[in-house]
């Protein structure tokens, strides 16, 4: 048995479908709902991929901070240069003179324990700034202030502002014989 259909789905005998307009309508919404989702997806990539990127840097400069701040701790007669950007101090375990500071031109933080200035800060990690305080108390506190941001050109507008101070753990009177 043949069931009967609708009188509306008959036009002269035979089915009808989908005219022109409304697929051609149909197909419009669909491309533009499939552009609104590949564009926000696109962005939401690149975000993450940002994202990554400066919490990487935000990485390397938390690690090169607390290498630095193990080092101050256990050092005595610092000095700060007077444009801020380098820190000399002698490391007490070995009577070393230790040196830390800020290349202007590679935009890194570099360490001289004798053998000459090395870099500490990643390759892809471009320090903008830097500034080494020396607060005149016993002990000595010495505040860092660094503004880190990425070398690669899409996200080098974004910058991280870092600062922390350390005391040194060696006393001037420890020091006197």
């Amino acid at each position: 048995r043949l069931k009967r259909l609708p009188p509306r789905l008959w036009r002269g005998g035979s089915l009808t479908g989908f005219t022109m307009v409304e697929l051609i309508v149909a197909i419009s919404v669909f491309s533009v709902a499939i552009s609104l989702v590949t564009g926000a997806f696109v962005r939401t990539l690149r975000t993450q991929r940002i994202l990554n990127h400066l919490m990487a840097v935000n990485s390397n400069a938390s690690l090169v901070i607390e290498q630095m701040m193990r080092e101050i701790r256990l050092g005595y007669n610092f000095s700060v240069s007077p444009d801020c950007d380098e820190l000399v101090f002698t490391r007490s375990r070995d009577n070393r003179l230790v040196s830390y500071k800020w290349d202007v031109q590679d935009f890194e933080i570099e360490i001289d324990e004798g053998g000459g200035f090395k870099p500490l800060t990643a390759s892809d990690v471009a320090v903008r700034a830097a500034c080494f305080t020396l607060g005149e108390v016993d002990p000595p506190r010495i505040t860092m202030t660094l503004k880190v941001g990425s070398t690669e050109q899409q996200v080098a507008e974004n910058v991280l502002n870092l600062q922390t101070t350390v005391s040194g753990r060696v006393l001037q009177i420890d020091l006197t014989p």
